[in-house]
């Protein structure tokens, strides 16, 4: 009489969180991680000892190869609930990984090590730049560009942000919205409080006076406010400027108007990213679920704050407009 094999179950295991169940799986949903167990044969052998069959088939029966229509099917056949701009920007990054993975592994078999390294470094650098500049009708790809200039190229980032930000401002203002997504952006950007917002914009009334040019300020710590006070300006216009902004953002702009002045709306989930670009004066914002610090339109036109989801106060013609991140 043969002995009955048993079935030894395993878990996966997505952006370090134990995957245990199809639920897991659901919640804990990484594409990348996800799409290097489906082509290892993982994914099947683990739907399969976790007796998960309806899925087990429905991802036997995939056919697409490439990442985008892969993906797709992939959630579709796991039943995972995902938003495609989410899902195709996780993918844009990690494209964008494997170029530099590639890259770096050409740089292997280079003998000038030292110099190929620095011309790796600067050339990827430049080529996102570009690449940033030509996408002016994709707010994902310009996301998922920035990500990656982030992650890869910080400290360029840094010193070159006068020229970065001019040429994002002049060749693809979306970048810049996008720009205020990050943290090693915003710190280049926006002010950390109003006294420092009324500091810088004291001294470039001082110093852009028709008799006075940048060159004549002496503290080094005065010019850079000014360059970023120039900067900050623009930003603040953009996001005034009702008709230039529609058509910089076009459908990725949300807006969400009125309330009855009392309540508190929920307008976006608190599992979605939101970045606030401007609120009209008396209405109010939060994060979604909760009421306890309350943010106005001052505060909220001077930072543009990042919130878990939207949480909306105000009378019907008031209104806040927004990116989901």
């Amino acid at each position: 009489m043969l002995t009955k094999v048993k079935r030894i179950k395993f878990n996966l295991s997505c952006g370090g969180n134990t995957i245990r169940s199809l639920d897991d799986l659901q919640r804990d949903f990484y594409i990348d991680e996800v799409l290097d167990y489906y082509r290892n044969g993982l994914l099947q052998k683990w739907l399969e000892v976790r007796d998960y069959q309806n899925e087990l088939a429905a991802v036997s029966a995939i056919k697409a190869t490439e990442d985008l229509p892969l993906a797709s099917e992939l959630v579709s056949a796991l039943g995972v609930e995902t938003d495609g701009d989410k899902l195709r920007k996780d993918l844009f990054v990690l494209q964008y990984r494997k170029e530099r993975a590639e890259g770096l592994e050409r740089l292997k078999n280079d003998t000038s090590s030292v110099q190929a390294v620095t011309g790796e470094y600067f050339q990827r650098y430049e080529s996102l730049s570009s690449r940033i500049v030509e996408e002016k009708d994709d707010f994902i790809k310009v996301m998922a560009l920035l990500e990656e200039m982030v992650a890869t190229s910080s400290d360029l980032v840094r010193k070159n942000i006068e020229n970065l930000f001019w040429d994002f401002y002049y060749g693809n203002p979306l970048a810049v919205f996008g720009m205020l997504a990050f943290e090693a952006f915003r710190e280049l950007l926006l002010f950390p409080d109003r006294n420092e917002i009324i500091s810088a914009c004291s001294i470039i009334d001082d110093f852009t006076a028709p008799v006075k040019t940048l060159t004549t300020i002496e503290s080094r710590d005065d010019y850079l406010n000014v360059l970023k006070g120039l900067r900050y300006e623009q930003i603040a216009r953009l996001c005034l400027d009702v008709d230039r902004k529609a058509d910089i953002l076009k459908g990725w702009l949300k807006t969400n108007t009125g309330g009855n002045g009392v309540f508190w709306k929920n307008v976006e989930p608190d599992n979605k990213k939101i970045l606030v670009i401007n609120l009209s004066e008396k209405a109010f914002v939060n994060h979604a679920m909760t009421q306890v610090g309350q943010l106005d339109s001052s505060y909220c036109n001077m930072f543009y704050p990042i919130l878990k989801g939207l949480g909306f106060q105000g009378a019907d013609d008031y209104k806040v407009d927004y990116l989901e991140l």
